[in-house]
């Protein structure tokens, strides 16, 4: 659940393109820290890509070529995990950045980002390729998922005397039956971090009483976790302060699928019902608002459909515990299953 941003609150792919002047290097830019540490390691983990029309080793010979050829060079060495600087025919730059990882830095070299959940020697099971290094547990005792970025770590485990099942793991994610009766647990990794999601799949599920406050243990390494003001929580590096982790307010919803017209509608638990098209803007799957393509028959894990009534989920950290309260009117009035969902990034 801690992220800096809400699982796919902004499109991958939409980017800011900044052009500046011809001192605009690498002096001044810098080596990113999210790739590699030197201009030499750039270079040798950049060797084939160079061969690659529309890409040089070094800004100098991005510059070169773009004046040569009459087009944009990119500069590999100035790549990072969100943006690319590219050489312009008439001698200035332009910094490209993506408002999420499009890439990341692994063995030796730039890899395609890629999510799917694959077993490690040690049983758990990890993303091929995402900005931080991720274990999602395969059941047990222990954390059922831990991130860590450059040290800096934070592990949630599901709260005890119980055990975790052996998981199902399909894709990116890893599902955990049952850890209630009639409420599942999943685990989805990401780009740069994990969502967590519990499936309520019945009326009966919903009136156990360990679901009106939801504590999920936490244990941290090189940071401390701190609530915001504006809600969620926020997990700052012990020596500079400056935030590692950090989680926004969660949502849920129901599996609803009402008529157009009674979109955007107050429900009797004081939830709102998503609004259709024609009622309020569409909105990105998984940010906890409501995208209009998604119809009846949908995987609502991936955010409420049209129709679903939605609800904020209180966020705090007490008792070295991250606690979730649901909105109880929802929860015991919900068409089922409901989804409560919660995500951590870096």
């Amino acid at each position: 659940m801690f992220a800096l941003k809400r699982r796919r609150a902004l499109a991958r792919g939409a980017v800011v393109a900044v052009a500046v002047g011809a001192v605009f290097t690498a002096g001044l830019l810098g080596v990113p820290a999210d790739g590699p540490t030197s201009v030499e390691q750039a270079a040798a983990a950049s060797q084939g890509e160079a061969a690659t029309d529309g890409k040089a080793l070094s800004e100098e010979a991005a510059q070169a070529e773009a004046a040569a050829a009459g087009k944009q060079v990119e500069a590999l060495n100035l790549r990072t995990e969100r943006s690319e600087t590219l050489a312009n025919p008439d001698g200035t730059f332009t910094l490209r950045e993506y408002v999420q990882p499009v890439r990341v830095f692994k063995s030796g070299k730039w890899a395609s980002l890629d999510p799917t959940l694959v077993q490690s020697p040690d049983g758990s099971w990890t993303p091929k390729a995402s900005t931080a290094d991720m274990a999602i547990s395969d059941g047990g005792t222990g954390p059922f998922a831990t991130l860590d970025r450059a040290g800096k770590q934070m592990s949630l485990s599901w709260p005890g005397p119980d055990v975790l099942p052996k998981p199902k793991v399909e894709g990116s994610t890893a599902t955990y039956a049952d850890v209630l009766p009639g409420v599942d647990l999943t685990v989805t990794a990401d780009a740069d971090g994990f969502s967590h999601l519990l499936v309520v799949k019945t009326a009966e599920a919903a009136e156990n009483p360990r679901l009106a406050e939801i504590s999920l243990p936490v244990t941290t390494r090189g940071v401390e976790v701190r609530t915001q003001s504006g809600g969620g929580l926020v997990a700052v590096d012990e020596g500079s302060d400056g935030p590692v982790f950090e989680a926004a307010e969660p949502q849920m919803w129901d599996s609803a699928q009402g008529a157009a017209d009674a979109a955007a509608t107050p429900s009797a638990s004081g939830a709102q019902r998503s609004p259709s098209p024609a009622s309020g803007p569409a909105k990105a799957a998984g940010s906890g608002r409501p995208d209009p393509a998604r119809g009846r028959g949908e995987d609502l894990r991936e955010g409420p459909g049209e129709g679903s009534r939605v609800a904020p989920v209180k966020l705090g950290f007490r008792g070295g515990a991250m606690v979730l309260t649901p909105d109880e009117n929802l929860l015991k009035s919900a068409t089922y299953p409901v989804y409560i969902d919660p995500v951590t990034k870096t």
